[in-house]
């Protein structure tokens, strides 16, 4: 469990399946603990930026997983204008992501996507085609598989 938006960075991990559930701590549901969704990575790739970009326009990129506090304004993870960015650009997800608390809060989590693509000759002048994806995964809201209908609880064939 993260306390605060600057603990609550992480990166994907294919060599651990590594994921995340995010929850409200103040409601149970019927199986007795907080029900959510579990954030699973797909496929993703690692930045490409060095570490002194971070606090910039592209520091959403350093982290595949960001959970910061619901604040008004605060829609963009590279700021409203990361094109034209002054030198000290503090609208970005790194300066989002302070030392605020998280814990029983409004949150909102960022996961960012990429792709590593190694151009072969069919891909040019369109490439025809590149998925990306992650998964979204319902976590604790039934007590089994809705799919199974009332027969099975109540003792019957379904």
């Amino acid at each position: 469990m993260f306390a605060k938006a600057a603990e609550a960075k992480r990166e994907a991990d294919d060599a651990k399946a590594r994921s995340w559930t995010v929850y409200n701590p103040s409601v149970q549901g019927p199986t007795g603990r907080p029900a959510g969704y579990s954030i699973v990575p797909v496929e993703n790739a690692a930045t490409i930026f060095p570490q002194w970009r971070e606090k910039g326009p592209s520091g959403f990129t350093f982290h595949h997983l960001w959970v910061t506090p619901y604040r008004d304004g605060e829609f963009y993870a590279g700021g409203k204008y990361p094109n034209q960015a002054p030198t000290h650009y503090d609208d970005t997800l790194y300066h989002y992501a302070g030392e605020e608390s998280i814990h029983d809060r409004d949150v909102v989590v960022w996961y960012s996507l990429g792709e590593t693509h190694v151009v072969r000759p069919e891909d040019y002048p369109l490439m025809p085609n590149m998925k990306l994806s992650v998964r979204f995964v319902p976590d604790g809201f039934f007590v089994k598989n809705p799919a199974l209908g009332r027969a099975v609880e109540e003792g019957k064939p379904p």
